[in-house]
This record gives C-alpha cells, structure tokens and sequence, in this order.
C-alpha cells in the first residue's frame, strides 16, 4: 500500500510539473481560476492545540494541520474541488461571512507554488488565559490574565474589508515583541509578497477587540513544498507570577458560536526574564 502511494504522490508530481513546464503560458495547460483572497480555511478543534513554551516567558498557541475547506495541495492537483461539495458549500458560507468575494487568481500549479492564503476556520472572539496558581497579589488561581499579556499574531481580514487594497509597510516603528515574531510569521523570503497584507495584530490581550481577532493565524505556517500549521497567536507576558514557578496555564478560546476550546500546558517560570521594550 505505501508503495502504491508513493509512486501516485510521484505520478502526481510529474504530471503537474509537466503542466507548469511553462509559467508563463497561462493556458498551456490546466488553469483554476479562484475569486477569493483566501484559498482555504483549516479545520481544527481542540483536539489540534497546542501550547509551546519561548523566551521571555513567550506562548505560542499552535495548530497542528488538518484538512482544508477549499483548495488544498492534493484536491487540486488530483481532483477538481467540486468532488467536496459539502466542504465548498462551508468554503463559501465563510467567504461570505468574512466579505472574500471578487478577488480573481488563476493559476496552474501548487507543486511550486503552495498558497500561502489560508487561515483558521473559526471565527474566535474571545481569547483568556489562566493560571491553576496564584499569579500575582491581585491575580488569583483561576482569574483571567488577560491584562498582563500582550499578542502578537497577523490578519488579512481588514485587507479583504477594505476591497483588497488596504496594506500595511512593515517598514514603520511596531513594538518589539512584534518585530521578534516577524520571522516566524513569516518563514521564507518566499512569502514576503503576501507580508503586506497581513496585518499586525497586537498589544494588550485584555484591550484586543473582537475585529482584530478575525482570522488570526494567517500565512503563520506556510513553507514552500510543504503545507504545515505554526502560530494561531503568541503572547508575551507583562509581568511574572511571584513565585516563579511552574503554572499549569491554560488558553480558553470562545468562537462567535459560543463554543469554547482550552488548551493546557505546564509553563516553567523559574528562569524567565521579562522582555526590555526600550
């Protein structure tokens, strides 16, 4: 069976290849034309977080992959998206839900050009952490500490709100939590064209409104010859629990659904310095 596969993954590749031989001949061979900013949302529950633990005290919210609503690497070389229709009928309920809709592509190959467009499929809303511990004197196990993290995390939502042409020039001043994350939001000079269109999202967790948290979790994954899910968000702590112990912290999301997810970890604070913003 894993030969079979492996030579079909093989067949795959070279029959797309063979239709790219020419990027430049857009009707030389299969061409898919797509009317959306976004080419797929990524299914994920609980079951797909994880917490990962960074200097300064750093949390990156991760997701592991998981299947697509739209277009994906091997639906479309291998079949034409209309053999999912329940997944397009979802694919397009959120491209209306988040306004994607007039925005022309076409294109002929993902072998060498994997999209980096493709964010979350939940629409989160509202995002609290906690502590099974004591945090601070005015911060009890339990109580949300949403006021001592900042996040850091990237949206093409107000790029799509505006009709597709509000940017942002990553050149201006932002935080330096922010500029620590560059990179990895965005992992290869690959992806650079798409940075501008992403924009930043950050400042105080407890201060970060509903419209800035609309598909979080963009173009934070995307490598060239591999699709692999990273950062939903990242927070960085304001300040550090007296004891400087290990917390078993745990990251609630609420959905515009009313579902909640959590996702724990044990966070080891003993030797964490705060991050000098100056």
């Amino acid at each position: 069976m894993k030969k079979i596969s492996l030579f079909m993954s093989w067949f795959t590749m070279i029959l797309c290849l063979s239709a790219c031989e020419d990027p430049n001949d857009i009707n030389g061979g299969r061409t898919w034309e797509w009317d959306t900013y976004i080419f797929a949302y990524v299914k994920y529950d609980e079951s797909n977080l994880f917490l990962e633990q960074g200097n300064y005290g750093r949390i990156k919210v991760g997701l592991k992959f998981e299947p697509l609503y739209g277009v994906s690497l091997n639906d479309l070389i291998v079949n034409d998206p209309e053999h999912y229709p329940e997944d397009q009928k979802i694919f397009k309920e959120l491209s209306s839900y988040y306004g994607d809709t007039g925005y022309k592509q076409e294109f002929k190959c993902l072998i060498d050009y994997t999209p980096p467009q493709k964010v979350p499929a939940r629409d989160i809303k509202q995002i609290k952490i906690y502590s099974d511990k004591d945090f601070t004197d005015n911060y009890p196990a339990g109580s949300d500490l949403a006021e001592l993290y900042y996040i850091v995390a990237q949206s093409p939502y107000k790029f799509i709100q505006s009709g597709y042409v509000d940017t942002f020039n990553y050149d201006q001043e932002l935080p330096i939590y922010y500029k620590l994350e560059k990179p990895y939001l965005y992992p290869e000079s690959y992806y650079e064209d798409f940075s501008k269109e992403g924009h930043p999202v950050y400042g105080k967790l407890s201060e970060t409104q509903e419209d800035k948290l609309k598909m979080i979790g963009f173009n934070s994954w995307a490598k060239r010859w591999k699709i692999s899910f990273d950062s939903l968000f990242v927070l960085y702590p304001l300040a550090l629990p007296n004891d400087k112990g290990i917390h078993n912290i745990t990251i609630e999301l609420t959905d515009n659904n009313g579902e909640i997810l959590s996702v724990s970890t044990e966070i080891d604070y003993s030797n964490v310095e705060l991050l000098n913003e100056k």
